[in-house]
């Protein structure tokens, strides 16, 4: 009698056999030619799994040319058959209180669960044990219905939906093997790159230029355009827009820029954007022209051109919006600085002469008069200044003071009538 066995794995297992043979025989030849483990393998017949192994092919009904289906168990049923009642998020306080005390000695974690489970971290960052609880027991429930669906798709792999749940599983069992054998093999390919920073001056002023072979051309922020005093060199007939993910405007163009790295100067062109974080951007147009060798084994820069070699930043030298272990506390306190700075420039553009009551001040107006009172200088200037210091008004008024640009535009004080 031939009888076809067929796998998951479109295996296919064709032989003619005695009809006296029992099933468990039958099922430990289909297993030693495909080498799986007779244990974790059901023979199935019209989606019904032959339980009696014991029994002979002609005792089951099997038939000439009749195909029987192999299923593989891939995880243990046995506990299944005495199940616990229902947990309730009580009993999932201990492992919240442990995980919590987990997180507050490894700062990492949190920011994984950032990536892969928003609504732990911000449990995680509120120290909100009951949260934390209820996400773990909704996190177990889903495991249970996953696992109860994919025990009955292989009692019944027969109707599409239920194979369906099985190649997904079977596929995911891979991807789980690969990602094992990953981080036994290669686990510095999990950890955290810091990007590629060195320092460099700009017209005698401190820069952390961003090495960034991905970048078309070199592109600096206003703000730093405006620190390096090149904004009076900006030829505005090459703005326009840049595109990439997302928008950013483009004001325009310097043409002759120099870029001093260790003690060599060179030259440059820069695009000028208006919202750029970074200050400065190092492309693919300056380091071809150039010749720059990106060296990751002696972690430095090398400009061919010149001969010339800088060490890229460590992560503690970065610029702190680049920094890795940067603390969620720190950049809200950014962000309301740059918000209070922000809305005061836009206060001063919508502020009107002779407005009869004025709006009480606020921190960042306290702030501007106090550069105003140090530096005699105006307060579009003394605005613009404090956007550059952070916020910090003695660094806005030593850096007005050093420069000389105070002396040369003056308070204007109101005429009394």
């Amino acid at each position: 009698m031939r009888i076809t066995i067929t796998g998951l794995s479109d295996e296919i297992w064709t032989q003619d056999l005695p009809d006296d043979l029992d099933i468990a025989t039958l099922k430990m030849l289909y297993c030693s030619d495909f080498n799986k483990n007779g244990n974790n393998v059901i023979l199935t017949r019209s989606g019904e799994p032959i339980r009696d192994e014991l029994r002979t092919i002609s005792q089951i009904g099997i038939q000439e040319n009749e195909i029987l289906f192999a299923i593989e168990q891939t995880f243990n049923q046995s506990h299944r058959r005495n199940r616990p009642e229902a947990r309730t998020v009580d009993d999932f306080m201990d492992g919240a209180r442990r995980l919590l005390q987990e997180t507050q000695t490894d700062r990492e974690l949190v920011a994984r669960f950032d990536q892969t489970w928003k609504a732990m971290a911000e449990a995680c960052r509120n120290n909100d044990v009951r949260q934390i609880a209820t996400l773990l027991k909704t996190d177990s429930d889903t495991k249970k219905r996953e696992e109860d669906s994919l025990r009955n798709a292989y009692a019944n792999p027969q109707t599409a939906e239920n194979r369906k749940i099985i190649e997904d599983h079977e596929s995911q069992k891979l991807i789980d093997e690969s990602l094992a054998l990953a981080m036994e093999e290669s686990p510095e390919m999990f950890g955290t790159v810091i990007m590629l920073y060195i320092k460099c001056k700009i017209n005698g002023i401190d820069i952390k230029g961003f090495v960034d072979s991905g970048a078309q051309m070199t592109i600096m922020s206003a703000s730093c355009a405006r620190k390096c005093d090149l904004m009076r060199l900006v030829d505005t007939r090459f703005s326009g827009m840049a595109q990439g993910v997302g928008t950013q405007k483009i004001l325009g163009r310097v043409h002759t820029g120099q870029i001093q790295i260790e003690n060599d100067y060179i030259a440059s062109t820069f695009s000028i954007m208006e919202d750029q974080p970074m200050d400065l951007i190092i492309g693919l147009d300056m380091l071809k022209r150039h010749q720059c060798q990106i060296d990751l084994m002696s972690n430095k820069l090398v400009i061919g051109s010149t001969g010339t070699s800088t060490s890229f930043l460590s992560e503690a030298d970065l610029p702190k919006h680049a920094r890795l272990t940067q603390k969620p506390s720190e950049i809200a306190l950014q962000d309301i600085e740059d918000m209070e700075i922000n809305n005061a420039i836009q206060q001063s553009k919508t502020e009107q002469p002779g407005c009869s009551k004025p709006l009480p001040p606020t921190p960042i107006d306290n702030k501007i008069k106090q550069v105003m009172d140090m530096t005699s200088c105006d307060r579009s200037l003394a605005i613009e200044v404090l956007e550059e210091s952070n916020g910090d008004a003695n660094s806005a008024a030593l850096k007005l003071l050093t420069s000389g640009v105070a002396r040369t535009q003056p308070r204007k004080r109101s005429r009394q009538n």
